[in-house]
């Protein structure tokens, strides 16, 4: 997803380099024109169920924050749990590693 921004110079929206402009600045349509945009870009990315959850923020940077505190979290547990699961890959009866080779 930062790079999706980045790509398209937007990335300032959610990171906080572009703050929130008052509603009579004269650029406030422009940038909620913009923040609407990548609001849609990030409830298109996410899970429908995940989605559901951050589609009444009315602001990119809020969306991005709690983007950021669901999905920044470490969780050892599952970690090594998802390696085991990846280390035990079979094709038939072969470990996937001799299956490719």
């Amino acid at each position: 997803m930062k790079r999706a921004l980045g790509a398209k110079k937007k990335f300032a929206f959610v990171d906080g380099s572009i703050a929130i402009p008052p509603s009579d600045d004269l650029n406030r349509s422009a940038w909620e024109r913009c923040n609407h945009l990548i609001d849609t870009w990030i409830l298109n990315f996410v899970s429908p169920q995940f989605a559901q959850t951050i589609v009444f923020h009315e602001y990119a940077i809020d969306v991005w924050i709690k983007l950021h505190e669901r999905f920044s979290k470490v969780d050892i547990v599952r970690i090594a749990t998802l390696r085991s699961a990846i280390n035990n890959l079979k094709q038939g009866t072969k470990p996937v590693l001799d299956y490719f080779t």
